[in-house]
């Protein structure tokens, strides 16, 4: 018996009646084929034997998971393009599988789909990519001729699709829709140094794609004027201010050891650690970064 998807529901082919997916006590044997979504992806992932015994049939718990999954992550599937949500999260174990790779950490293009899967991680690094207005400023290689940065300069006229995830907690990958090239890439000098490429790409979704809210300027003189603080600052947060160097007033330099949201820890000299209220400290100019 064949199983399809149809409305929401499995259907089940060859009883005569639709059923839930979940309902076949009465089934004697099910494999589950998914003939609706003909990609090798979507088979693969998800052709699995159900067992059964007597009426009742067993399944393993992370085919369930599987298929609750695609239930809900898969709208359809046209031309060979999954299809997501705007704001959809999802981890880096189904996005791999949705898109029939073994791995999908960083932008990658995927010949058999002829679409660019462009991943931005604001969670590490020195350097995350920043927001002007409603255009991301992606940094690519240090290579225009590179195959990533020579498929996005060339993207308005190679007919690839490009899709963007942006990474705004560790693990989780939001699905901020399709995107195109607002306008010629340029170089800018990164925290190592070298100059790297960096790409204006505009969401065809425009204002409704979620964006961290540290990382957004309202144009290039917002940018200029505050841009490297504010950009440092996000970073130092981001990391919990652990091993950034610090001056006391009084004591000198020494290294974050934690923080935790209002009082700061620090190591001076001789194994003489002191913790601080944040604020205080450095509003009143007690305490001071030295990068």
């Amino acid at each position: 018996m064949e199983m399809r998807h149809h409305s929401g529901q499995f259907c089940a082919i060859g009883t005569g009646k639709k059923q839930d997916f979940f309902n076949h006590t009465d089934t004697p044997f099910v494999f589950l084929s998914i003939i609706a979504h003909k990609s090798p992806t979507c088979t693969k992932f998800l052709q699995k034997a159900l067992y059964r015994t007597a009426s009742t049939i067993f399944v393993a718990s992370h085919i369930v998971e599987s298929v609750l999954y695609v239930k809900s992550c898969v709208e359809k599937e046209k031309g060979g393009r999954y299809m997501f949500k705007n704001g959809q999260v999802v981890t880096h174990t189904h996005l791999a599988d949705l898109f029939g790779v073994k791995t999908l950490k960083n932008t990658r293009f995927i010949k058999e789909r002829n679409t660019l899967v462009i991943i931005t991680d604001y969670t590490k690094g020195d350097h995350p990519n920043k927001w002007i207005g409603d255009t991301l400023h992606y940094t690519g290689g240090h290579k225009i001729s590179g195959c990533t940065n020579a498929r996005l300069a060339d993207s308005r006229t190679n007919g690839i699709t490009m899709c963007l995830f942006q990474i705004l907690s560790p693990g989780e990958y939001t699905y901020s829709g399709t995107v195109k090239l607002a306008g010629d890439p340029c170089t800018e000098s990164q925290s190592d140094g070298r100059l790297a490429w960096v790409f204006p790409i505009k969401p065809n979704l425009g204002d409704q794609v979620e964006k961290p809210r540290s990382l957004v300027f309202a144009d290039m003189e917002d940018y200029k004027n505050r841009g490297e603080q504010t950009i440092r600052h996000f970073v130092r947060h981001r990391d919990n201010y652990i091993g950034y160097l610090v001056r006391h007033k009084e004591h000198g330099i020494g290294i974050v050891d934690s923080f935790d949201g209002t009082n700061i820890t620090v190591t001076f000299d001789c194994d003489n650690t002191r913790t601080y209220n944040f604020d205080k400290s450095f509003q009143g100019s007690y305490l001071q970064f030295l990068d």
